[in-house]
Order: structure tokens, then C-alpha cells, then sequence
């Protein structure tokens, strides 16, 4: 899980957060600079109350994403199935931002691990089966509305030519090969 926390002036208070915004956008980078430095002003003057913040979140995290009751030390199902155990170690970076490295123990997936180890070949494509579907279950990325301008390369094979294309993320593989494409695309917000 990666969780970045950006914490804000004038706690209590409604905070608005800059668009997403056009990154050939100059003056969306210099107000994408402008709040970079203030909350690296803020982090360096009061890391106690970033710290405290961290804290909340990785709590809202614990008890709500891994499904884990810190009163009772049991586990529920949350979005990785149901925790047997957790660790956590939080780390600082170097620009002063802290993160998280979890190892979290789940139940019934050593049985599956073992199982993919077995002597017995149908037992470890079954395993092997019950492995992809966990990872398909736990592991998803839906862009419901967000539209991406990339270039994309259309021809008969022997000859491509670049077209600039901008269109839905849920329509970028129907017609480019490239199986880069997303991460090469740029959101833009409208």
C-alpha cells in the first residue's frame, strides 16, 4: 500500500486541493511548487504534528484497509482477505516525508504457498489457480472517468505513424499495441 499525506495549514479548516491539471502547464507547476515548498516548511517546522497525523492514518489504514481490531488483536476481512498478523516499520525519507513497510501474515496463504510447492503437479496448478484469483481479487486499478492524451502508433505493420490521441483509460488498449501506453500517458483534467 502506498499512502502519501500531505498536511495543510490552519487545521480544522476545510482545505482545497490544487487540480491534477495540465504538467505542460506552467503556471500549474508553479502552483504545484508553491504548495511543494509550503508543506515542506511545515514538515520541517512541526514534524511532531506530521508524525501525529502519519500516526492517524496508519491507524485508519490498519483497522480499515487491513481489517485488523487493535482492542481485541484479531483479524477481520479487509482488502488483502482476513490478517492472522501484522508488522509495520515506518521509515523517513529523505525529503522528510514518512512511509510504511508492512509485512501482514493471511489466512489460509501459506496453504496456498506450500501448495505450490507440492510433489503432487495437480495440486500445484490448483494452488497456481487459487493464486491468480487471490491476486486478481486484491489487486485492481479502475480509472472510471479519467481521460489521458498519449501518442499512439497506427499502420499496417510496415509502416506506423504517430497520432496523438485523447481518449478514455478504459479505451486505450481497443486500438494501440502498446501495452506501455498507460504509464506513458498524461492525465489531463478537464
Amino acid at each position: 500500500l502506498t499512502l502519501r499525506v500531505g498536511l495543510f495549514v490552519n487545521a480544522g479548516e476545510e482545505q482545497v486541493l490544487p487540480p491534477l491539471g495540465d504538467l505542460d502547464d506552467k503556471e500549474h507547476n508553479h502552483q504545484c511548487r508553491l504548495h511543494f515548498d509550503l508543506r515542506k516548511k511545515y514538515r520541517s517546522l512541526y514534524p511532531g504534528a506530521c508524525s501525529l497525523v502519519y500516526q492517524h492514518l496508519m491507524q485508519i489504514v490498519t483497522e480499515c484497509l487491513i481489517g485488523w481490531n487493535t482492542k481485541t488483536q484479531t483479524g477481520r476481512v479487509g482488502v488483502l482477505g482476513k490478517p492472522l498478523a501484522w508488522s509495520r516499520t515506518d521509515e523517513e525519507q529523505a525529503r522528510k516525508t514518512l512511509h510504511a513497510h508492512w509485512q501482514i501474515w493471511i489466512e489460509y496463504f501459506n496453504d496456498c504457498r506450500e501448495a505450490l510447492f507440492s510433489d503432487d503437479e495437480e495440486e500445484r496448478k490448483k494452488a497456481r489457480d487459487t493464486f491468480i484469483q487471490y491476486v486478481d481479487s486484491v489487486i485492481s486499478a479502475s480509472y472510471p472517468d479519467y481521460t489521458v492524451a498519449h501518442v499512439c502508433e497506427v499502420g499496417n505493420g510496415k509502416e506506423t505513424t504517430p497520432i496523438l490521441r485523447t481518449q478514455p483509460v478504459s479505451d486505450l488498449y481497443k486500438e494501440c499495441e502498446d501495452k506501455n501506453v498507460l504509464r506513458k500517458a498524461r492525465h489531463k483534467d478537464h
